[in-house]
C-alpha cells in the first residue's frame, strides 16, 4: 500500500510482556490514528466510553495467486504498487513495516499519537487514557486481506450502550 495522504500520521504502540516484565515499544509511521469518546444518554445521567481506530498499512505484502483474468488484474495493481512503493522507498518517504515481524498489536495495547519514549514495567499500571493525554487502549485487531496477501491491520476501542463493542465482531 502506498503512503497516501489520509496515512500521514506517527503513533508509538507499547505493547506489554508480562512473563518478561518488560513494555515493548513499536513506532509506527505513516498510518491513520483518530482517538475520541462517546456517550451515550439514559435515565442515570450517562455512559461513556473509549473510542479508538487505528489503520495501519501493510508494506510488504504476500503475492498474488496466479490464475484468471482477476489475478492479472490483481498483479498489474500490484506492479504498480510496487513500483510506486520503491520510489518511495528510494526517496526514504515510506517506511517498512511488517504485522507480527516488525511490530505487533494485541488487545491491550496502548497506543500513543506521535513518538513516545520508552515505558518501564513498574510504570505500566498508571500508564492509561485518564492520566496520559493522546493515548488510547486497544481492545480489538483485525487483519484484513486482499487477493491472499495482507492488507492493512485495523485496531481499536470500539464501544457501545450494550457494553458489546468488537465482541459482535466475532459473532
Amino acid at each position: 500500500m502506498v503512503k497516501r495522504g489520509l496515512y500521514g500520521q506517527t503513533v508509538t504502540v507499547y505493547h506489554p510482556v508480562a512473563v518478561k516484565k518488560r513494555v515493548d515499544r513499536f513506532v509506527l509511521h505513516d498510518v491513520f490514528c483518530q482517538l475520541g469518546s462517546r456517550e451515550v444518554p439514559d435515565a442515570a445521567g450517562a455512559k461513556r466510553g473509549a473510542a479508538m481506530l487505528l489503520v495501519v498499512p501493510e508494506r510488504t505484502r504476500g503475492a498474488a495467486n496466479a490464475g484468471g483474468g482477476e489475478a492479472a488484474a490483481g498483479a498489474k495493481a500490484d506492479a504498480a504498487d510496487q513500483a510506486a512503493g520503491a520510489a518511495a522507498e528510494a526517496s526514504g518517504d515510506l517506511r517498512e513495516m511488517r504485522y507480527g515481524v516488525d511490530y505487533k498489536l494485541a488487545a491491550g495495547d496502548r497506543v500513543l499519537l506521535g513518538e513516545g519514549g520508552d515505558i518501564a514495567w513498574a510504570d505500566w499500571g498508571g500508564f492509561v487514557p485518564a492520566e496520559v493525554d493522546g493515548l488510547g487502549v486497544i481492545t480489538y485487531v483485525l487483519p484484513l486481506y486482499l487477493r491472499g496477501g495482507l492488507h492493512h491491520v485495523e485496531a481499536g476501542a470500539w464501544w457501545s450502550a450494550g457494553g458489546a463493542g468488537a465482541g459482535r465482531l466475532a459473532r
